[in-house]
C-alpha cells in the first residue's frame, strides 16, 4: 500500500511594514527621531511642523499649553517678564497705554488713577489740584492718490480726508491738521499689488482726540479705493498746578 503525504506551504504575508510621521501641531514640537509631538507648555508658544518652542515676549501671554501664537495683555494690563502664561491690571496711579505694555508709566505728580487705567487720561488730579489736559493725536495716513490731486483737492479728495478723520476722532474738522503730504516710497510690494504708482502719505494733527475709530469706513464713504493704510499714537500732555483759593463773598 502506498501512501502520498502532500506539503501545503505556509501562506506569506505580501504586506510590508510602514511608518507615518504626522505634522505636528501648533503649540508643539518634535526633535529628529521623535515618535510623538511635545506640548510647548504654558509661557511658550510654537508655529505649526516645529522643531522647538519660543519663550512668550514681555508684554503678551501665553496661556495654554498648545499656544500657536502669543496673547497681547491688553490696555490696562501689563507683563514684564517673558515666559508667562499670565497679565497683571495696570497698578494704581499708573496707566498701561499699549496692548503689549511690559512696564506701567507712573502718573504724573499730584495726580492719581484706579487700578487696570490705559491712558495719561485717566489719570486725575488729587485734592487740592487742578489739571490741564492737552489731547492730541498724530496721524500719519496713506492714500491712493497723487500729490497733485490732494494739494489741490481734486475730486475732494482732501476734503474728504479732514472730514473722516475729524469723524473718526469725534472732533470738528476745524480741529484736523495736515502738516505735510509726500510721495510714498519704498513700498514696491504695495504698489504691485494695486497695480498704482501714486500712493501718497498724509501726516496729520488731530486736536482733543483720544481715538481714531473707523477711520477706513469714513473713508470708504468717498471711496472704496482712497484709503490703504494708517497709523497713529497718542500725544497727550497733563499738567498739574495748585487750585486758587476761592475768595469769601463779603
Amino acid at each position: 500500500m502506498l501512501f502520498y503525504i502532500i506539503i501545503v506551504p505556509r501562506p506569506t504575508s505580501t504586506a510590508s511594514p510602514y511608518l507615518t510621521c504626522p505634522n505636528c501641531s501648533t503649540g508643539t514640537y518634535s526633535l529628529a527621531g521623535n515618535t510623538a509631538c511635545t506640548n510647548c507648555g504654558y509661557g511658550n508658544y510654537s508655529a505649526a511642523v516645529s522643531s522647538s518652542c519660543t519663550t512668550c515676549p514681555v508684554g503678551t501671554m501665553c496661556n495654554s499649553i498648545t499656544t500657536s501664537t502669543p496673547v497681547n495683555c491688553g490696555l490696562g494690563n501689563y507683563q514684564g517678564s517673558t515666559g508667562q502664561s499670565s497679565c497683571m491690571t495696570c497698578p494704581q496711579n499708573q496707566y498701561c497705554a499699549s496692548p503689549t505694555t511690559s512696564t506701567p508709566i507712573t502718573c504724573p505728580t499730584h495726580t492719581s488713577s484706579v487700578a487696570g487705567s490705559s491712558s495719561l487720561l485717566q489719570c486725575r488730579c488729587t485734592q487740592g489740584f487742578v489739571c490741564t489736559y492737552t489731547k492730541r493725536i498724530t496721524a500719519v495716513i496713506t492714500l491712493n492718490s497723487t500729490l497733485y490731486n490732494f494739494n489741490n483737492d481734486v475730486g475732494g479728495v482732501k476734503t474728504a480726508l479732514i472730514n473722516a478723520v475729524a469723524t473718526a476722532a469725534g472732533v470738528t474738522a476745524s480741529k484736523v491738521t495736515i502738516n505735510s503730504a509726500a510721495q510714498k516710497t519704498g513700498n514696491r510690494r504695495l504698489l504691485e499689488l494695486s497695480g498704482s504708482h501714486s500712493f501718497i502719505d498724509v501726516h496729520t494733527v488731530i486736536e482733543g482726540a483720544e481715538r481714531l475709530r473707523g477711520l477706513d469706513l469714513h473713508l470708504a464713504k468717498h471711496s472704496a479705493t482712497l484709503h490703504k493704510d494708517h497709523s497713529w499714537q497718542e500725544a497727550h500732555t497733563l499738567s498739574a498746578r495748585p487750585a486758587r483759593p476761592m475768595l469769601a463773598s463779603r
